[in-house]
């Protein structure tokens, strides 16, 4: 397995409220990817986005020294609340009321990946020269359009329609959406916030995805593209070949 990735602050951004974190330690049942987007307009959507990181990272190197290894849905779903709580509770202690970010997280195991999203984060795998958004997205515009009270192009007219619905810090227990996708070895997955999706085109990613070349460097060129087609967010993406 082989990974890599790349996240920069846009081009019209002070500063990256974007975090990530890679593991894949040898005695673990599955490796570790995420990605985590501090939300927009609120207080310290960065520590947000920067805890929920640390948190997946911290407790994968915990469990890897336990003997008794969790599923990995389990792993995803308790490590999603210990980050939601984690984020709770540095917003009390710091008088950031309104902190939150969105997540997407990977467990990878030899033959399967489990994933879990909060917001709209996503992931994606590129498989048989296929490209499969693996996510669904949280926000009023996709609940808008999944519910058929509004075409996409109506949605995206509505004033408000790109907030999301879900994430962490926002509730106590929240719910994520967990999927379990098979693979097979040389399939390509993809996790990203959406500084990347919103600027890139389904087929643009597809495209990325198909090109024989080292993960970093295709999510380096996804960053680049969306920079170079105005960077109106926050960019991070991570690719793994599988």
């Amino acid at each position: 397995m082989k990974y890599g990735a790349k996240t920069d602050k846009g081009m019209r951004r002070q500063q990256n409220e974007d975090n990530f974190c890679m593991a894949n330690l040898p005695d673990m049942p599955f490796s570790l990817f995420a990605v985590a987007d501090g939300v927009g307009g609120l207080s310290a959507g960065e520590v947000a986005s920067e805890i929920a990181a640390e948190v997946f990272a911290e407790r994968y190197k915990k469990i890897a020294a336990d003997e008794r290894k969790p599923e990995p849905a389990e792993f995803l779903k308790h490590t999603s609340q210990d980050a939601n709580e984690e984020i709770i509770r540095h917003a009390y202690e710091t008088a950031h009321t309104d902190m939150g970010t969105t997540l997407v997280a990977c467990a990878v195991t030899s033959h399967s990946i489990f994933t879990i999203n909060f917001g709209d984060s996503r992931a994606y795998i590129y498989s048989c020269g296929k490209l499969r958004q693996i996510t669904v997205d949280h926000t009023i515009y996709a609940e808008f359009v999944r519910s058929g009270r509004f075409t996409a192009d109506e949605a995206k007219k509505l004033y408000g329609s790109n907030r999301i619905t879900n994430g962490l810090g926002f509730f106590a227990c929240p719910t994520g959406d967990l999927f379990v996708d098979p693979f097979i070895h040389g399939d390509k997955l993809m996790l990203c916030s959406d500084g990347l999706s919103g600027m890139l085109s389904f087929e643009e990613i597809k495209r990325c995805l198909a090109e024989d070349a080292e993960p970093f460097e295709i999510a380096g060129r996804m960053v680049n593209m969306a920079n170079e087609k105005g960077g109106n967010d926050n960019i991070t993406a991570v690719v793994v070949l599988l």
